[in-house]
């Protein structure tokens, strides 16, 4: 019961953070822009992004692991191509890698009760169809280094609101 008090604490103080933002009309996916939304798959729940540069964005995702039922957090550092796909940068590619902690819960696939961190490097493409929406869809695979060796991968898919 405790856990889940936690993680509603958490996204309260998140909901409080953003909805502190200024509201007026902002371009998804721009130089200084924040994102929050939802991620489907894996991981599954919320989802940020922040743009720091032409070039650079981080981002991170708190939420359950479906495959190893269990939490999930990571932060990612990313480099973004504008105009791989398309000219008007509306579809840009992103690759990246950063940390991620995970639950390793009993009734998952691995079946050991521990927390793992590790390393993530990710691919993924972002669809910008709205001044203040994006879609997004993502592959990653995460070595786990700690407390022991393992391997995993992910797919997820998601949207975000831009502030």
């Amino acid at each position: 019961m405790v856990p889940r008090m936690r993680k509603l604490n958490l996204l309260l103080t998140l909901a409080v953070l953003v909805s502190a933002l200024p509201l007026h009309a902002m371009r998804a996916n721009q130089l200084g822009h924040f994102g929050l939304g939802g991620i489907l798959g894996e991981p599954t729940g919320v989802s940020a992004k922040y743009v720091a540069s032409d070039l650079i964005a981080v981002q991170g995702a708190l939420g359950l692991s479906i495959i190893e039922k269990g939490f999930w957090l990571s932060s990612d550092l990313l480099l973004q191509f504008r105009n791989v796909f398309t000219h008007d940068g509306k579809w840009p590619l992103y690759l990246g890698g950063g940390l991620v902690l995970q639950d390793r819960g009993n009734s998952g696939k691995n079946k050991k009760d521990e927390v793992s961190l590790g390393l993530r490097g990710l691919v993924g493409v972002e669809f910008l169809p709205k001044d203040r929406i994006s879609i997004f869809g993502e592959a990653s695979i995460q070595p786990f280094i700690i407390p022991s060796i393992s391997f995993g991968v992910s797919l997820a898919v998601g949207a975000r609101y831009w502030f």
